[in-house]
């Protein structure tokens, strides 16, 4: 739907937004009082009020919730008055809204924010102002087009409340006036962690676009090609992640006539204003000198909200590794000030160290005083580095099903292998999950968040509704009973596929069964299905999406996979198709060795990038070839193309085989992929020459 409206979007040079856009347009998009839940008799809207800028206009309104009584959802007591304040800004340009966007978001919590499919890409977060579930402020900002929106509210039921209106009625402007951004011009934006962002303009002369292929690199002007960093296209909001070479590329698939190519480069600087005092969240390993000369090391787990941080310090006891609040600021200029709460609960005696230093060049330097005596300390920045696995949901790594309500309370597992969260005044229905830790591997010290990642299909889906992750009792009676909740994210609907993502760390780390659904007493509709563990692609299944630090010092010593990059020729089980068929031709084979004892190989693909692009893989769904897995001369794919091999050795060598029509070139590269125990893995590796 996005690309079929993109290309009405360049027909003309003229960019209009402005003109094209009416005060009457923007004021629309508030609701009225009577359109909210409960309507007006319990919600007062104040006027909308504008506020002309250099490149945008600022609409913004407030709307205040007043009930005679304290509303009471799950266990949450909401209070009897909340208010909301809302602003949409309406910009002449996607850069400057874009620029907006990352204004509004850049100093979200990391470990209290989640991305949310409002606009093109939104982002929910919370500001907590004690333990208390409900008592925080709550915060959404959304980018669409041109749009950019803030909101904030003191309460988290009450946001969604007005969000849902505001995002309707933006997406229905959007798609009703085409027209207002028509445009020959493609905006490219390249950013990475630590450097400026760059954006570039590419202009082109066709009226009518067949498609559009984006393509170039990004460099560090310093260390080189630049791998991870995301280039994104602010007139779709598509976005690409660039390769081990700093390579990207995009095909926009349109209704016109002629493809268009374009290409940029991107040579990124270091972000001054991150390089000359503060660091991010993260992990820091702190190294402490006393001075009767004893050192000590802590690890301290740090999280961020503007100038303020908190977090855990993880020390060695004789009992094991303890940690202990860690709170404190980083001021602009660089000047950091902890202080670490070792005093154990129950105990009188007071326990605490108080850490005082500089943030300069990479590392952390100051003083310390306090329990244990005082000295000086140091911490290097950068140490540990944030790494993402994936641990597809099998039987053995979590319980995970759809459980239904007639809106009693109690849920019973429902008949179907997706997995559904609804709500209607007939029943509920929620995803209830269940983890095996021991199978997850994780570890409190490193592991930065953990995401349940499901990928939303586009069948019987209706309304819009807001996802909570409630703690779940399943009982012996095989009935499930939901405890407290906690906003999650939402459910949409989408003419295509997407993944939704929901982090669960905190309740995994407590050891606890979870459920996602929605809010009986919320009284919403709709219905909303995913993917299942029983799915037969692993593209579709259930996931968790793991992110945890390493340590970028260490190397591993045993290498998972070794790919050997001569070719060497093989029978004939191989043609042009997704299944094994012969054709006349040899095949040829690479040699593969894998260091997964006890695991499953369940996918295979080989990317040779030449003149023209090669894939062959095990996915008997796709459109390229079949990659054949070999031992001993015997084909190990079933009848389909698909694989699921048990690795029984420390190294399992296998014969990876493609079509024989396949002439290696000289300066070629593979990438190759594979998936062991639901968990994928990426490598590359130059063709010799």
């Amino acid at each position: 739907m996005r690309y079929i409206l993109f290309v009405m979007l360049l027909m003309t040079s003229a960019v209009c937004f402005a003109a094209g856009i009416s005060d009457g347009d923007i004021r629309g998009f508030f609701p009225k009082a009577d359109e909210l839940p409960g309507g007006s008799e319990l919600w007062l809207a104040t006027g909308v009020r504008s506020t002309p800028g250099k490149n945008h206009t600022a609409y913004s309104a407030t709307y205040s919730y007043y009930s005679g009584k304290s509303d009471k959802l799950m266990d949450i007591i909401r209070k009897k008055q909340y208010r909301t304040n809302v602003a949409v800004y309406s910009f002449n340009n996607f850069v400057d809204a874009e620029k907006l966007f990352k204004q509004l978001t850049n100093d979200a919590p990391k470990n209290r924010s989640q991305m949310v499919r409002f606009g093109e890409r939104g982002l929910f977060f919370i500001y907590p102002r004690s333990g208390y579930i409900n008592d925080a402020d709550f915060y959404l900002v959304f980018i669409n087009r041109t749009f950019v929106v803030w909101m904030q509210a003191d309460d988290g039921f009450a946001i969604m409340d007005v969000a849902n209106p505001v995002n309707e009625a933006i997406n229905r402007f959007i798609v009703n006036n085409p027209k207002i951004y028509m445009t020959k011009s493609i905006h490219l934006q390249a950013s990475a962690e630590g450097l400026e962002t760059q954006t570039k303009k590419l202009d082109f002369t066709t009226d009518y676009p067949a498609s559009i292929k984006v393509s170039g690199k990004v460099f560090d002007r310093k260390a080189g090609a630049l791998q991870g960093a995301r280039v994104m296209i602010l007139e779709t909001g598509d976005s690409m992640i660039t390769s081990a070479d700093g390579s990207f590329s995009k095909t926009l698939l349109l209704d016109g006539i002629k493809d268009v190519e374009l290409s940029a480069n991107f040579y990124m600087e270091q972000d001054e204003a991150s390089k000359a005092a503060s660091f991010g969240s993260g992990l820091v390993e702190a190294v402490l000198s006393s001075s009767d000369g004893d050192r000590r090391t802590q690890l301290w787990k740090l999280d961020s909200v503007t100038e303020s941080y908190f977090g855990t310090a993880y020390i060695k006891t004789s009992k094991g590794t303890a940690g202990y609040p860690l709170t404190g600021k980083i001021m602009k200029n660089g000047l950091l000030n902890l202080t670490l709460d070792c005093s154990n609960t129950g105990i009188d005696f007071k326990c605490q160290q108080v850490f005082t230093g500089q943030v300069k060049n990479g590392k952390i330097q100051g003083k310390w005083s306090g329990t244990g005596g005082g000295g000086t300390f140091s911490a290097e920045l950068g140490k540990y580095t944030p790494v993402t696995r994936k641990v597809m949901i099998t039987k053995d790594v979590a319980d995970i099903r759809t459980m239904i309500s007639p809106n009693s309370g109690v849920y019973t597992q429902a008949d179907t292998p997706s997995l559904v969260v609804s709500s209607n005044p007939n029943n509920n229905a929620v995803i209830y999950v269940s983890p095996d830790m021991n199978r997850l591997g994780l570890d409190d010290v490193t592991t930065a968040e953990v995401k349940l990642v499901l990928t939303h299909i586009p069948k019987n889906q209706s309304g819009s509704l807001s996802v909570f992750l409630f703690d779940a009792d399943m009982g012996l009676d095989k009935k499930l009973r939901l405890g407290r909740g906690s906003y999650a994210g939402q459910a949409v609907t989408s003419e295509e596929p997407y993944k939704a993502e929901f982090e669960v760390y905190d309740m995994l780390k407590a050891g606890k069964a979870f459920a996602l659904g929605t809010v009986q007493e919320a009284k919403s509709n709709g219905f909303h299905v995913f993917s299942g563990a029983g799915e037969q692609y692993d593209t579709l299944k259930p996931y968790f999406l793991i992110t945890e630090y390493s340590d970028s010092g260490k190397k591993s010593a045993v290498k998972p996979f070794i790919f050997a990059k001569t070719l060497k020729a093989g029978g004939d089980n191989l043609g042009d198709r997704n299944k094994p068929q012969k054709d006349g031709i040899d095949d040829v084979c690479f040699e593969g060795t894998f260091a997964f004892p006890g695991g499953r190989l369940s996918s295979f693909e080989i990317e040779i990038s030449g003149a023209i692009k090669k894939v062959f893989n095990t996915n008997p769904v796709d459109i390229y070839p079949l990659a054949g897995i070999l031992r001993d001369g015997k084909m190990l794919n079933r009848p389909d193309g698909s694989i699921d091999l048990l690795l029984e050795n420390p190294a399992e060598k296998f014969d990876i085989c493609v079509n024989g029509t396949y002439k290696p070139e000289k300066n070629e590269r593979i990438i190759y992929r594979y998936i062991v125990d639901g968990t994928p893995y990426e490598g590359f590796a130059e063709q010799e020459k």
